[in-house]
């Protein structure tokens, strides 16, 4: 069941189905200090929808802060993980969010907009070819083929892999949340690194 219009890869099917905390208790609110914030100062709707499970979203927040900000992989390939993936998962809010980051990570606009897409006309390198095969393959299967693998090969270490396969992981898992709860898109979120 899609969550994004087929039309606009960038808009939520319905309202929210659980809204962000309007009213944070004194843990909400010291743990929603830490959020990123949308340009208008407010926490994004990720992390204030989270917040209803404070505990929750400092451990969602933690890995995601590690996969983003300590990662061995460069912040492009990352990004173009992600893309995919969201795609892959049709989630709205990630899409909208990491389209900017992406591009701020080095990504061109037709570059997001064919793995968005999954344009395979694209004039991939085989690395971006790869890392999206990856991005496909654990978001059909929870798995990544030899082939896959073995196409990383000399590009990311077996542990750059592995962290790859997690980011992937995380965002999909993220998407069912985005998706799920309907968390409504933000204006541009401001992150700190």
């Amino acid at each position: 069941m899609p969550v994004m219009s087929t039309s606009d890869p960038f808009t939520v099917r319905g309202p929210a189905r659980v809204g962000p905390v309007t009213e944070p208790d004194a843990d909400q609110l010291e743990r929603l200090a830490k959020a990123p914030r949308t340009a208008d100062g407010t926490p994004i709707g990720l992390f204030a929808t989270l917040a209803h499970r404070p505990r929750l979203m400092a451990r969602a927040n933690a890995l995601g802060g590690a996969l983003m900000f300590d990662s061995t992989i460069p912040e492009r390939e990352r990004e173009l993980v992600i893309v995919r993936a969201a795609a892959r998962a049709r989630c709205a809010y990630e899409l909208s969010q990491h389209r900017r980051i992406g591009i701020d990570a080095g990504l061109t606009e037709a570059q997001v907009d064919a793995a968005i897409a999954f344009d395979d006309e694209h004039p991939w390198s085989a690395a971006d070819r790869a890392l999206l095969t990856l991005a496909d393959e654990v978001s059909a299967d929870a798995d990544v083929s030899d082939a896959t693998w073995a196409a990383l090969d000399g590009i990311f270490d077996p542990v750059q892999r592995l962290e790859l396969v997690l980011v992937v992981g995380f965002y999909r898992m993220l998407a069912g949340f985005l998706n799920g709860a309907r968390v409504q898109l933000d204006g541009a979120a401001q992150f700190a690194s």
